[in-house]
């Protein structure tokens, strides 16, 4: 279903497309500098999870799905995904959850993340936000 992928084509693809730009923000996007150990980049037909290296065998997700991935088969990627970052060793996978998108913190829930009851203020140029913090712990 998903698998690991190098390809800045691909990614851009992804993080550009008009089902996911607009939740990340910008006019467009270019990961490729992104695109190197030891962040992962796991993927499948209609996107996936970037995991952006935070900390020693820590890691942060950034959900990139089309519309069609949204559902049953985006959560099987997710839970997939949270596997394959334990099979490379990952202690700790956690994400940010913007207050005025509540059904992310649901995607989380059901991929094996778990609500820290804990925030993290973040400005993305609007002015500071408090993002709930989810996590996975091995």
């Amino acid at each position: 279903m998903i698998c690991e992928v190098r390809d800045p084509a691909i990614i851009n693809g992804f993080a550009n497309h008009p089902e996911i730009l607009p939740s990340i923000g910008g006019d467009t996007l270019d990961l490729s500098g992104g695109v190197k150990e030891p962040n992962v980049f796991l993927f499948g037909e209609h996107g996936g999870i970037c995991w952006s290296w935070s900390a020693p065998r820590t890691f942060e997700a950034h959900v990139m799905l089309t519309e069609a991935g949204r559902g049953r088969w985006g959560i099987q990627a997710g839970r997939e995904s949270i596997a394959e970052m334990a099979r490379r060793g990952a202690l700790l996978l956690w994400a940010r959850i913007h207050p005025e998108r509540p059904e992310i913190g649901v995607y989380a829930a059901l991929c094996g993340m778990n609500d820290t009851g804990e925030t993290n203020e973040l400005d993305t140029g609007s002015g500071p936000v408090r993002w709930r913090i989810f996590n996975w712990r091995a």
